[in-house]
């Protein structure tokens, strides 16, 4: 069977069990922890980051390169459009999301939640050898620290983090319509957008929390002081 080697918490390795699940390729997760999981990926791949698939003996490491592998050797569904051009469009949204917002949601993430280990803690052990708590009451501290350095976890990274997250909410917000956009929506849109952006608005409520909090100002009147660039 099909081994995923992962951290419950990475938001990297939901998008490979996402992609498994969508197959419906069977597998078995492989829980890790942070810190420990270092000589486990240096065995595997030489490499210490996660996720890492395991088929066999083919070993795929990187998110983007396991949805690649499982489009090869499982192909239905797939979960590239057949259109070149879309694929093309695919890979460079992926690539994007891979590159400039995952890691700013990890690090403006984190910046709060190392600073509550009675939160934090459980995420890195979920489902993991039982070992793992004792291993993290003694070596959280130092795990924290090199965190921080690692993924330079700090308020001003945190900071730059977030304003790339109101970014991405930015090129999000046709599909959500938010409040604060600058244009009067309306109530319906045609399909298929329609039934589109109904089927990810539960995957989008993070948009509208955003508006709502950064963007949202209700007495400015739609198309008032826009600047184009």
């Amino acid at each position: 069977m099909i081994k995923l080697y992962q951290f419950p918490i990475s938001h990297y390795c939901e998008k490979a069990r996402w992609a498994l699940d969508f197959k419906g390729v069977p597998y078995q997760v492989v829980n890790l922890i942070p810190g420990l999981h270092v000589p486990v990926m240096k065995r595997l791949t030489g490499r210490t980051s996660v996720p890492v698939l395991a088929d066999g003996d083919t070993l795929i490491a990187g998110s983007d390169r396991i949805l690649d592998y499982l489009d090869q050797a499982y192909p239905q569904p797939s979960l590239m459009p057949a259109d070149a051009e879309q694929q093309q469009a695919v890979r460079e949204w992926e690539a994007f999301a891979d590159k400039d917002i995952g890691p700013h949601v990890r690090r403006y993430c984190y910046h709060t939640l190392l600073n509550h280990p009675d939160i934090v803690k459980p995420f890195f052990t979920t489902g993991g050898p039982w070992y793992g708590g004792l291993f993290l009451r003694a070596a959280f501290p130092a795990l924290r620290i090199g965190m921080r350095k690692a993924m330079n976890i700090n308020e001003a990274g945190a900071k730059r983090s977030l304003d790339k997250i109101v970014t991405a909410v930015a090129l999000l917000a046709p599909l959500c319509r938010p409040e604060g956009y600058g244009l009067d929506w309306p109530e319906e849109l045609p399909e298929p957008l329609a039934s589109t952006t109904s089927q990810l608005a539960p995957k989008l409520a993070w948009v509208l929390r955003v508006y709502d909090t950064y963007r949202r100002n209700d007495e400015a009147e739609p198309g008032a002081d826009l600047a184009y660039s």
